[in-house]
């Protein structure tokens, strides 16, 4: 793939379940380890037995999810999760990065809080909503799926799925300095595209949205200087 090709992921191409050729590739050569469908849908099943049915379901977002969640939903406002913060702590070699140049993806870690978007899926579309989640986040088993309980703008307290941090997984990368990310962010490209634009998509949604994150808008300063 040379630099300008470029993938968009969209809600057609992680419904279709099938994997792009570049990914493909990667996976087929051995670099690249993924969950297999049976313990995806194991996960799915489990994280659905805590959910109340017929009852609406919530996604806690703080990363790409906020511009661009390709799942469909009913309602969406801004929301707090305390207890958590936004860190860039995976490493990435397949849509923001390669193995020669690895980039950074965001994750959540505890302590803090998170400010992001809680959306809201009708129950009749739960199901088919979050299969198209899982084919998304839950490729390479780098997250955890739990629940959360997330607080409205309008105050309201709702329980939410959100994605951890799998603190046993290779990729994860924990306790990284402003310094070491700002490495990996300022190089690193791959199909999706730079890893600095993941970022400064980032910031600038939170700004639209009146939110804050200022480890967040500390990184793009150093990047810009």
């Amino acid at each position: 793939m040379t630099k300008k090709e470029r993938w968009t992921l969209t809600r057609e191409k992680l419904a279709s379940q099938t994997l792009p050729e570049w990914l493909q590739e990667r996976v087929d050569s051995g670099e690249l380890n993924l969950l297999d469908d049976a313990a995806r849908q194991t996960l799915l099943k489990q994280t659905l037995s805590s959910y109340l049915k017929d009852k609406p379901l919530w996604i806690f977002a703080y990363g790409s999810l906020m511009w661009n969640p390709t799942f469909h939903f009913e309602h969406v406002e801004p929301c707090i999760l305390k207890g958590y913060h936004r860190q860039f702590c995976i490493r990435d070699v397949i849509a923001r990065g390669t193995s020669a140049q690895p980039a950074l993806m965001l994750g959540i870690e505890q302590g803090g809080e998170c400010q992001g978007l809680g959306y809201q899926i009708s129950p009749k579309k739960v199901n088919k909503e979050l299969e198209i989640l899982w084919n998304r986040e839950m490729l390479t088993g780098v997250y955890v799926p739990t629940w959360v309980d997330i607080v409205l703008s309008s105050k309201e307290k709702v329980s939410a799925l959100t994605f951890t941090m799998n603190p046993t997984h290779p990729n994860y990368l924990p306790g990284l300095s402003l310094e070491q990310v700002d490495q990996f962010v300022a190089t690193a490209s791959g199909p999706l595209g730079r890893n600095c634009d993941y970022l400064f998509q980032l910031v600038e949604r939170l700004q639209e949205l009146d939110l804050e994150d200022e480890a967040m808008s500390q990184l793009k300063q150093s990047l810009t200087k």
